[in-house]
């Protein structure tokens, strides 16, 4: 009884209450804007400049304008830049898989909000509403088939209270009832 209660009020909030529609569709721009690749460009480009650098270095070793301890700090300098723009490529990358795998979640929640929920198992939703809600309330009635339940108050977590005021400054929230 319980569980289809917080059920029915978690759909509602989701489908009615919170505007996740506007939501899903601004969290699939930025992700296509991020994949676009200007910071994947940008450190390619950086990583080019270092071998760019490598060779010029070479060039002044092999012209006797540098000596090789010299060298051998600039060296060290163009390897580093190198390395450290080949892992800010792969942590951009996978910060876009990331995101875009979010997305896809969302997407699939949106669809069947009621179907997902259904379907969570008991520590799973626990843990759903531990994350969402600071504290929320359940009133039972009814004895048998009869047997009803509802939310009757809540508050959300700091932090998704912070989310909300966040993604959704543009409409009215309620983060309690």
């Amino acid at each position: 009884t319980i569980r289809k209660g917080v059920t029915a009020f978690l759909v509602d909030l989701f489908e009615n209450r919170l505007p996740t529609q506007q939501y899903l569709a601004e969290e699939a721009i930025a992700v296509s804007q991020e994949q676009s690749g200007d910071k994947v460009a940008k450190e390619r480009e950086a990583i080019e400049k270092g071998k760019r650098d490598l060779r010029k270095i070479q060039e002044l070793a092999l012209e006797g304008v540098m000596n090789p301890e010299e060298a051998a700090e600039f060296v060290r300098e163009a390897r580093e830049q190198i390395e450290r723009a080949e892992k800010r490529i792969k942590s951009l990358e996978k910060q876009a898989e990331v995101k875009g795998q979010l997305a896809d979640a969302l997407t699939l929640l949106d669809s069947d909000l009621t179907g997902v929920i259904e379907r969570l198992e008991d520590d799973t939703l626990r843990q759903l509403c531990r994350q969402i809600f600071k504290r929320f309330t359940v009133e039972k009635w009814g004895n048998g088939p009869n047997r009803r339940c509802s939310v009757s108050s809540y508050e959300f977590t700091p932090d998704m209270q912070e989310l909300l005021a966040d993604q959704f400054t543009h409409s009215p929230i309620v983060t309690s009832r």
